[in-house]
């Protein structure tokens, strides 16, 4: 029960401790001083009674010592020894007699003495008769205050025991029991709890100023009322954060694409679904994947760099890259970077939206417009070649009214084949312009490509209308030719409507700049030290500054319905991003149109494999056995006649199926096999790849007039070992067949 009262009242036992200890220290101390004072004053007592003794006795001690009377000196001696304080007394006289009464004290007792001499006075001199002792132990003094002190110790630990059952009691009934109170509020107050109030039973306390018991109560109301506040304010703000973060949550995953917030370190902090979706993470492991993984190997660079301009500039930065979907799967994203900073602290802000759908409308924009071009060019195309047919048949004729005739005839010849070249080359243009699939970059000469262009639309255009060429430098760009063909095409055909009422002038300029005379906003600054600048204008009708605006917005036209679908300048703009260029116009209403592409210039270019083969310069001849197929026999007979001219052995089929199946009796008889792409009942392709499953070593060469299945990099993904276009020229297959037998 003691131990359950000390451990409920820890600081009340100290108190009891410290104050019973005070009290018992101090009891001592007086006790001590008690004793001392009531030893000092019968020691003085003692001593008093002593000296009394000497005074009262001494006179009648000398008397009797004088008059020798024994008998009276034993019974003064007797009456002094009779004194309560006195043990001992002994008298010694002059002559030496001792008479003592008593016996003397223990050396080793304490005793008081009183020595006092005795003399009688004779004749006026006084004459010494002896000394006096007198013994007066202190042990009944010790036994006196010993009894005294252990009655006096008995009161005070009674005192002792009230007073501190006094304090205790009062300590208790106005201290403790309401620490207690307050140490039980304070372990039961809980969250729920906040609102019931500290109240203290203090009943018989009324008005006056507040105790520490009171402040101590106020206090903890008061703490408790603000932490009751604070807590009504933390959740108020909590929901609030809750309902936000719900709303920016909804708002970052509604998002069209990848939207992350990475720190300087490119540590995601902030992410959307789709972002756990397409870097392949789980919301608990993000962290650890870098975004930089999923960007294509050609396109880290490029990514990095945008990023570290990004951080060291702090100008937002658009770019597009190649990622890689979890199925490996090169996916184009374009890429839009952010940046701020917290408390010094820069994040990035990251948005990339998938193109893959983007890029498909593109490349059926592009593929409207380029027949767009093709329906407008159809005049001037068709003018041209009836020109050059006029010429091959007009040669031909020519022939064969000469036929003795051998320097003539050899004119007539070369005169037809040069326009059936103009044909083939003809024909390559609009299947370039018309064709889909993927535009590989190549080093291309601009101004080549504009005479290209010039020639198509000298043909088509209206007499009105006078066009004007300047080519001011022969650099080249990496791009695709197609793409630019397409990209000029459209600029003229669009300055030579702004004309078709009036007439007037269409400009093409090709020239060098520095890149210190590009403008200083100029997106493409920095990508090379010398740009080529094409210049495209007209003296039509020129635009308002809201048409200006709008021109390469998808579908936006100011041509009427059946004047074009308004596909054009939204495609130009594409395809010059694309390739990494700047396109800017300037035009004013009634002073003309002015388009300018501008594209970084090569400087320095690798050594390409551009082989012009002259007719007649190299005679490749040879003795190989070549199997030829094509389902026309008239094409079979003028490519076998110039094999056959040039030494080789050729065996010929019109049935790819025939081929296959002379193929299959003896494979070892054919050194080479030249098949046509197009033939009916099997594919050249088809065929090629029977042929390479019978003998993997055997070199096909595919040759076709116009397929959309088969190019020069599907060809060798399959495979075989060469690609041709109808009409073939006879040097370029000679030179082929050459260099696939010196492999």
């Amino acid at each position: 029960m003691k131990s359950k009262r000390i451990i409920k009242y820890p600081l009340l036992t100290k108190i009891i401790c410290y104050v019973s200890g005070f009290f018992l220290l101090l009891m001592i101390l007086l006790s001590v001083l008690q004793f001392w004072f009531l030893y000092t004053n019968q020691i003085a007592k003692i001593n008093a009674n002593l000296d009394k003794l000497q005074v009262s006795q001494v006179d009648t001690l000398a008397n009797n010592i004088w008059s020798l009377n024994e008998q009276a000196i034993e019974i003064q001696l007797e009456s002094i020894f009779n004194h309560p304080d006195v043990t001992a007394v002994v008298l010694e006289t002059d002559d030496g007699v001792r008479y003592q009464t008593g016996k003397l004290p223990d050396e080793k007792i304490r005793v008081l003495t009183k020595e006092f001499s005795v003399s009688k006075i004779s004749n006026g001199k006084s004459l010494y008769l002896g000394s006096v002792i007198i013994y007066a132990p202190v042990q009944s003094v010790r036994q006196l205050l010993f009894k005294q002190g252990f009655i006096t110790l008995l009161f005070e630990i009674l005192v002792l025991f009230i007073t501190g059952g006094f304090i205790l009691g009062l300590f208790f009934y106005l201290f403790n029991r309401h620490i207690n109170r307050i140490i039980q509020y304070t372990e039961t107050l809980s969250l729920e709890s906040l609102d019931q109030k500290l109240v203290l039973d203090r009943s018989g306390r009324s008005g006056g100023n507040p105790d520490e018991l009171d402040r101590i109560v106020s206090s903890l109301n008061g703490m408790r009322k603000r932490i009751h506040d604070g807590m009504a304010t933390r959740k108020r703000i909590e929901k609030t954060l809750f309902r936000q973060k719900q709303f920016l949550n909804v708002i970052i995953n509604s998002l069209p694409g990848i939207f992350v917030v990475y720190t300087q370190d490119m540590t995601p902090i902030r992410y959307n679904h789709l972002y756990e979706e397409r870097v392949g993470a789980d919301p608990a492991g993000v962290e650890e994947k870098n975004i930089i993984n999923r960007v294509a190997e050609q396109d880290r660079e490029h990514f990095t760099k945008s990023i570290e301009e990004l951080f060291r500039t702090g100008e937002q930065v658009i770019f597009e890259v190649n990622m890689l979907s979890l199925t490996g799967e090169s996916v184009p994203y374009l890429m839009t970077g952010s940046l701020f900073e917290q408390e010094g602290e820069k994040f990035l802000i990251g948005l990339a939206t998938e193109l893959t759908e983007r890029k498909k409308i593109e490349e059926e924009l592009q593929q409207a417009q380029k027949m767009e071009s093709i329906g407008t060019l159809a005049g001037g195309i068709a003018h041209d070649f009836n020109n050059i047919l006029t010429a091959i048949i007009g040669n031909l004729q020519l022939a064969q009214l000469n036929p003795d005739n051998k320097e003539k005839l050899q004119t007539y010849l070369q005169s037809g084949e040069e326009a059936a070249n103009r044909a083939r080359d003809l024909v390559q243009q609009i299947l370039s312009i018309s064709r889909k699939g993927k535009h590989v970059k190549h080093p291309v000469q601009l101004s080549l490509m504009v005479q290209e262009v010039v020639k198509l639309l000298r043909a088509s255009l209206p007499a009105t209308i006078e066009i004007q060429v300047e080519i001011e430098s022969e650099g080249l760009v990496e791009a695709s030719a197609t793409k630019i063909h397409q990209v000029l095409m459209n600029l003229c055909t669009n300055a030579s409507q702004a004309m078709s009422d009036s007439g007037g002038v269409l400009c093409i300029k090709v020239s060098e700049i520095s890149s210190d005379e590009l403008p200083p906003d100029m997106d493409i600054r920095g990508k090379s030290d010398k740009y080529l600048q094409i210049e495209v204008s007209d003296t039509g009708s020129g635009m308002d500054a809201q048409t200006k605006s709008m021109i390469f917005e998808p579908y936006f036209t100011t041509k009427s319905a059946s004047s074009g679908t308004g596909l054009g300048l939204a495609v130009v703009h594409g395809i010059v991003q694309e390739h990494d260029g700047h396109i800017s116009v300037w035009s004013e209403p009634g002073q003309g149109t002015r388009f300018t592409l501008t594209f970084a210039m090569l400087t320095e270019i690798e050594e390409h494999q551009v082989q012009i083969l002259e007719g007649g310069q190299n005679e490749q001849t040879g003795s190989e056995h070549i199997l030829l197929v094509d389902d026309e026999v008239d094409i079979l007979d003028v490519y076998s006649g110039i094999l056959r001219f040039r030494g080789y052995k050729v065996t010929t089929f019109s049935d790819s199926l025939e081929a296959l199946a002379a193929y299959r009796d003896d494979p070892d008889q054919f050194d080479l096999v030249i098949t046509d792409m197009t033939m009916p009942h099997m594919t050249g392709d088809k065929l090629g790849r029977e042929i390479l499953q019978l003998r993997p070593d055997m070199p096909v060469i595919i040759y076709t007039g116009f397929s959309s299945k088969m190019d020069e990099d599907k060809c060798a993904e399959e495979g075989f070992a060469g690609f041709l276009s109808k009409p073939v020229d006879t040097d370029v297959l000679l030179e082929t067949i050459r260099k696939i037998f010196s492999d």
